[in-house]
C-alpha cells in the first residue's frame, strides 16, 4: 500500500512537468456557462440539504417521543 501512495505521489510532479502548453481560447461564453454551472451546483445543494435536514428532524422527533404519550397532532386525526 505504501508503494502504492509513493508511486502516485511521484507520478503527479512529473506528469504535469512533462505536460505540453495547451493555447487554449475561452471566449465569452464559457464564463457563462461556468456560473450557470456554480449556480444550480449552490441551488441543487440546497434542495438536496433542506429535503435531508426535514428528514432528519422527522427522525429525530420520533426517536425522542415517548411511547406511552400520544403526540398532539395524532389526537386530532
Amino acid at each position: 500500500m505504501r508503494r502504492v501512495t509513493y508511486c502516485a505521489i511521484l507520478s503527479l510532479p512529473i506528469s504535469l512537468g512533462l505536460s505540453a502548453p495547451a493555447y487554449a481560447y475561452l471566449d465569452p461564453g464559457t464564463g457563462s456557462i461556468i456560473l450557470q454551472s456554480a449556480m444550480g451546483a449552490v441551488a441543487g445543494a440546497l434542495i438536496f440539504g433542506r429535503s435531508h435536514l426535514q428528514r432528519l428532524k422527522e427522525w429525530v422527533g420520533h426517536r425522542g417521543r415517548k411511547s406511552g404519550k400520544p403526540d398532539v397532532r395524532d389526537a386530532s386525526e
